[in-house]
This record gives structure tokens, sequence and C-alpha cells, in this order.
């Protein structure tokens, strides 16, 4: 549903207005070229300011999905988009906490209502949606993990529960002892707060909701978040930071294979593509601890 109303917004608001009035069959690379262009220098309708690349590059691709169907449905023989070059961006460089810091945050984050999400978000690498979605029947404090079966996202004034993409992101994460200690302590937090109100926690009730079980805003955790960073004297830490912060510390002491499924990442090689910056060090590393295990010392001894 959030793609499809993405797709929306840029044909209402751009491309329609821009293109609509031309015939498809007589659409050229030279027409889509223009309008990047144009994008890039006057994005907006009344002529002020213009859109960034990365935006325009969406643009793009919801062009090119858009013609792609009209080739298979044969009212067209290429898809003109393939022919055209999107605007390069540079891909904004995640921030990480230190490990020895994310403690001091989460300490901080016992001052908002959102503690334990945050908690579980930095414990776990889930994503916002998905845990957003949790309710007490994917939880098993017993074992100790939860099961990521659906997402949430905010659309139009509603919040909508979905399937996750892939099947990759179905998908069972083992909780560190701490974090099923934080979630025991919610589900009994809920429970005292239920009975106050004559009804009893169930199953399907949402492991983070307002007091009354209702569904939490997405953003409004992410609101939330900021405060607490810009509060904590934080630059440039995204709530979406959690996420690769668990991936970082996870990485040295584990194979990307079993983090890619843990982070629900539809093949390892998007793993190793996101994090690709933290494998040189990861290597040298690893080969230290290839030494360590073998035994082998540096010797000096040049005879054979």
């Amino acid at each position: 549903p959030s793609t499809s109303a993405v797709y929306e917004q840029h044909c209402v608001k751009h491309i329609n207005p821009a293109l609509g009035s031309i015939q498809l069959r007589l659409l050229n690379p030279q027409h889509l070229q223009r309008y990047y262009t144009e994008k890039l220098k006057n994005g907006r309708l009344d002529g002020n300011g213009g859109l960034t690349a990365r935006t325009v590059r969406h643009h793009h691709t919801t062009i090119h999905t858009a013609l792609e169907s009209a080739v298979k449905w044969d009212l067209v023989v290429r898809n003109v988009a393939d022919s055209v070059h999107p605007p390069k961006y540079e891909q904004k460089e995640m921030s990480v906490l230190a490990p020895q810091d994310l403690p001091r945050v989460l300490e901080a984050a016992k001052s908002t209502p959102y503690y334990h999400f945050y908690y579980l978000a930095a414990y776990t690498g889930a994503r916002r949606g998905e845990l957003l979605a949790l309710r007490w029947k994917d939880v098993n404090l017993s074992v100790g993990e939860i099961s990521i079966n659906n997402s949430v996202t905010h659309m139009r004034g509603k919040v909508i529960y979905k399937r996750p993409k892939t099947a990759k992101s179905r998908r069972l994460i083992g909780l560190p002892q701490s974090a099923t200690i934080v979630l025991a302590e919610l589900s009994d937090e809920k429970n005292r707060g239920m009975s106050t109100m004559g009804v009893e926690l169930t199953p399907e009730d949402l492991v983070f909701s307002n007091a009354i079980g209702e569904p939490i805003h997405p953003d409004t955790v992410t609101h939330e978040w900021f405060k607490l960073i810009k509060r904590l004297g934080i630059r440039n830490f995204r709530l979406q930071d959690l996420r690769h912060t668990h991936a970082s510390i996870l990485l040295p002491l584990t194979t990307s294979k079993a983090v890619s499924e843990k982070l629900g990442h539809a093949s390892v090689q998007i793993t190793l593509d996101t994090y690709s910056h933290m494998l040189p060090g990861m290597e040298r590393e690893a080969l230290t601890a290839f030494d360590a295990v073998l035994g082998t010392t540096p010797s000096t001894d040049n005879s054979y």
C-alpha cells in the first residue's frame, strides 16, 4: 500500500502534469531526459525549488515500471526509459553507535513512553513496522524469541497491517536474555494496566500499543526518538540506525548469512552491499583470529 501511494503521488503531482499529454507511442527518451533535467532545476509546480537527485530517480523508477507494463501489454514495442540515464546520487551514509554508547542511550530512553520498543529495536535489528505489528501471540518468552509475521504502515489516516514483502522477512528472531527480560517486564506492565480496566491481556493484543491497546502511529516513535537523540547531543542518528547498529555489532561475531537472515534481507548480497564498508576491518580481525586458532606466531627465521 505504501509503495502504491508513493507511485500515485509521483504521477499526480509531477509525471502526469509534465508528460501526460504526450501519446504513448510518441514518447521518446528525449522527453524523459528533459523531464529529469527540469525536475532537478525546478521541481515544484509553483516554480520554486528543484527536487533532489534521489527523488527524481524515484520518478524514473515509477515511469520505467509503468512503461514496462506497456511493453508487456503490447502497447509499445520498447521501454524508452531504458535509454535514459536517471541522475546519480550518493547513498546517505548510515550512522552507528559504538557498543559502549548504546546502553547509555537506552538508559536515557527510560524517560520516554517507548523504552521497551527502542530496546527491542536495538537488540533484535527488526524494522519499525515489524515491531509495531508484533502481537503477544508472536512472542515466546520461555524460549526467548519473537516471530515476525506482519508489518504496519500508516497511510491516509489509517494504520494498515500487511505481510512482509518477502518470505525471508517472515522470520523467527532469537532474543538475548536481557531483551527477553525487558519483554517480560512489559508483559507484566501491560497485564497490570489492563486489569485496572477490568480486562485481560490476550494473545491478539499488540505488544506495543497506547494505554488502551490501540496501535501506535509509526511516526510517533520516530518523533520521540529524535527528541531523545537531540537531548543527548547525538547528531544524525535516526531510529533506523538502531538496526544498523545492531548489524554492525553482530557482523564480527557471526556469518554474513546469519546476519542477513536475522535482519530479514531478501539475500545475503543485500547485507554485503549495505554493510560493505564494515567488511575490511572485519576481514583483518578474522585473519588475526585465524592465526590464533592455528597457534601461528610470526617468525623472523627465514630458513626453510
